[in-house]
């Protein structure tokens, strides 16, 4: 709009006509608001006592150093455990039955731009790649052999490839048939790098890799949000179909692409692990949770999906890292990665199964209680069809997580064997708080009680605040539900996160001063 414009509108209708004019052109440099999610139901907070006693120390060192919720290094490390073991060694929930569970797990953890997810999740997966940079060097010597050997192998074949030509026209056919033999023996195998992590492929490149690496392997992403609504956009149902097929363990897969031939996948077991806002994640469970939407289960497979409140009250804490419990941490990776499968006790399979192990005698009636305990509330008619999909992966998430538990213990010198009755109750400790998580995240999606983001938005809408307001002023008012400090601060985070607010740093002459600025949108 020029300056003409401009004074035009305000001869014909006054000063008035000019701010609503200028509020049409800040309007256009915002997003539209985000729908606000319902009230969310609580959730406790993850303790220490919750994880395996050998990984308490490191976990919580980090935890505590970066003032992050417990939850999200400890969500990380359990997933990064179950991609080391994944198919080296799996449990057999029952004492007949041939159903086995292999121990790959996907997981999430949800908070804000600021709430140190990344950081955290980077220190639950420093073993992994540790443990990758270790195997690249291995990888690296065996590549120098490999063009070493090479060069003595391409001699060699040129000495035979003319001593069969010679043995051909001398018509000595078994000679012909022996050389052949020895010439076949000299192609040296070339190498390929073991891989632990890997954090951003294509489809066709992951096949390859998960291939090479049959054990298993995990997928990070930074922000998850972007891998989930890329499975929706068009033309890229196969690499739905592919993820899906990866979370079993035991998914077979074809690949044809052009230019890449034919990779077949008899055994796929992948483990995948990222952040996500609650603003996009509100986003995509809406509209997951709309009837007709996908019902293939992929949010179902995150079963590892926490949405734990922020730390209500900061501490500085500043001191060097628990070495000896990040070096303890390590070493169990590393011992799990070179795993004897029957050091442990573990039952071999014959038929290309991984090996496996049954609970111990004490945990199986209690695993046996719990499995009908979930039977049950998978068939309680009042949940949302997508929660109770959601309950029912837990069938396989006891026992996984149990036996992870047990062998994270095992292998730093506790009980060998079948997986023993504390890690099942262990196990047992993570699925009710999970599922109380996974309530909260659902309700990402679907109405619920009223919250402060709520409440604080209906007094903006009804412009009971100004379009510039400080926090002082939404609680300084004693409104029911926003009376006090922290409720009306956490009510700030999520309609910045929806895109009502946005925050401005002022400086007053003292102490700098956060004013924040209303949507104009949000009041239409």
């Amino acid at each position: 709009m020029g300056r003409c414009d401009v004074n035009e509108t305000v001869q014909a209708g006054g000063q008035a006509a000019l701010d609503g004019l200028l509020n049409k052109v800040a309007a256009a440099d915002w997003p539209d608001p985000v729908p606000l999610p319902e009230g969310l139901p609580p959730v406790p907070p993850m303790t220490l006592d919750m994880l395996p006693e050998s990984l308490r120390p490191w976990i919580g060192d980090a935890a505590e150093r970066m003032q992050c919720p417990l939850e999200y290094v400890g969500v990380g490390a359990v997933v990064a455990l179950s991609s080391i073991v994944g198919r080296r060694c799996a449990i057999r929930p029952k004492r007949l039955d041939d159903w086995t569970a292999i121990p790959n797990l996907w997981g999430a953890v949800v908070g804000p731009a600021s709430a140190l997810k990344s950081p955290a999740l980077r220190e639950a997966l420093a073993p992994l790649e540790r443990l990758d940079a270790r195997a690249y060097a291995k990888y690296e010597d065996e590549s120098r052999d490999y063009r070493r050997s090479e060069v003595a192998a391409a001699a060699k074949r040129k000495a035979l490839t003319a001593q069969i030509e010679k043995a051909a026209n001398d018509d000595a056919a078994a000679d012909v048939s022996k050389l052949q033999s020895q010439l076949a023996e000299l192609e040296p195998r070339m190498p390929t790098a073991r891989r632990y992590i890997v954090r951003d492929s294509t489809v066709e490149q992951l096949a390859l890799l998960l291939q090479q690496n049959p054990y298993g392997l995990l997928l990070a992403r930074d922000e998850l949000t972007a891998w989930l609504y890329s499975l929706d956009r068009e033309g890229h149902r196969q690499d739905r179909s592919f993820y899906l097929e990866t979370w079993n363990g035991d998914g077979k897969f074809t690949v044809d692409r052009i230019g890449r031939g034919h990779v077949r996948l008899d055994s796929m077991c992948m483990s995948i692990l990222g952040g996500i806002q609650p603003g996009p994640l509100s986003r995509y469970m809406k509209a997951a949770l709309q009837p007709g939407a996908d019902s293939d289960g992929l949010i179902q497979r995150f079963q590892l999906l926490v949405y734990p409140d922020i730390l209500p009250e900061w501490r500085n804490i500043d001191r060097p890292p628990d070495e000896a419990a990040r070096t303890r941490a390590h070493e169990i990776f590393r011992r799990l990665a070179d795993l004897d499968v029957a050091a442990i006790g573990a039952i071999g399979n014959t038929e290309g199964a991984p090996p496996f192990l049954h609970y111990a005698e004490p945990a199986q009636k209690v695993a046996d209680d719990y499995r009908e305990h979930i039977e049950q509330r998978v068939r309680r008619p009042s949940d949302h069809p997508a929660v109770v999909s959601h309950l029912g992966k837990y069938r396989s998430l006891v026992p996984s997580l149990a036996l992870l538990f047990h062998l994270a213990d095992c292998v730093d010198g506790g009980e060998k064997g079948p997986v023993s009755h504390r890690a099942v109750l262990l196990a047992q400790r993570w699925t009710d708080y999970l599922l109380k998580h996974a309530y909260r995240v659902y309700g990402l999606g679907r109405e619920g009680e009223s919250s402060p983001a709520r409440l604080l938005a209906e007094r903006i809408r009804s412009r009971q605040l100004p379009d510039r307001f400080g926090a002082r002023e939404a609680y300084g008012h004693g409104w029911t539900g926003l009376a006090d400090k922290s409720d009306v601060e956490k009510a700030i985070v999520v309609l910045i996160e929806h895109d009502w607010l946005r925050a401005d740093r002022q400086q007053t002459g003292g102490r700098p001063r956060i004013v924040y600025h209303v949507n104009p949108k949000v009041y239409r």
